[in-house]
């Protein structure tokens, strides 16, 4: 009876040590695509972390994406456009701004989490940023200051913290823009709106 038991043991740790390493096959796995030319598409294969970013004459935002597996489709009309088609997804997408546009809106990276909205957009400029989707609802952003560059960039954590937010609204774009304006620590207040100019929500850049 004991060897009996001894091997049932023996065969649970073997399917746990398998599950583990599937695990961690999984979320080492990268792929990196350069980008010459716009506009883009990109329907190959996506595995647990892919970036994008541009090898253009002009500067453009960067993209990774982790919890990639589920995406199918990623199209870009130009270095400052995203799109992306997700089946019942949660990737989570980092965006690292370009130094003219993230200066102009003192932030270093835009952050989207997705719970299975189908599709995302994403449009960047000067002027701000507009998210385009069905499921608005669906996703939670994180707007993370530039002040915060030489944490995330100069011996950066492992595991550093955002502050997320959700946009509950029906609409399918809406619009963040900065207001000039900051909180008591000196980071930069943000809004968010519809194409109409109805503010849905007051946020910060943190």
């Amino acid at each position: 009876m004991k060897r009996v038991i001894g091997y049932i043991i023996l065969g649970i740790v073997l399917l746990g040590l398998i599950f583990t390493g599937v695990h961690f096959y999984k979320i080492n796995q990268f792929k990196a695509n350069s980008i010459k030319k716009y506009p883009y598409q990109y329907n190959g294969k996506f595995v647990y972390t892919m970036s994008f970013f541009s090898d253009t004459q002009e500067e453009g935002e960067s993209y990774i994406f982790t919890k990639a597996n589920k995406i199918e489709q990623v199209k870009m009309k130009n270095e400052h456009t995203i799109a992306y088609k997700e089946k019942r997804g949660k990737s989570i997408l980092e965006t690292t701004l370009d130094d003219k546009i993230g200066t102009q809106l003192e932030l270093y990276l835009f952050i989207v989490k997705n719970n299975k909205a189908s599709d995302v957009k994403m449009d960047f400029s000067m002027e701000g940023i507009r998210v385009t989707s069905n499921q608005i609802a669906n996703l939670n952003f994180s707007l993370v200051s530039n002040k915060r560059i030489n944490e995330l960039t100069v011996n950066p954590p492992k595991n550093p913290k955002y502050a997320y937010f959700q946009v509950d609204t029906d609409e399918k774009t809406i619009i963040f823009k900065l207001t000039g304006k900051r909180d008591k620590q000196n980071y930069a207040k943000w809004i968010v709106f519809t194409e109409d100019g109805t503010l849905i929500k007051k946020v910060t850049a943190y």
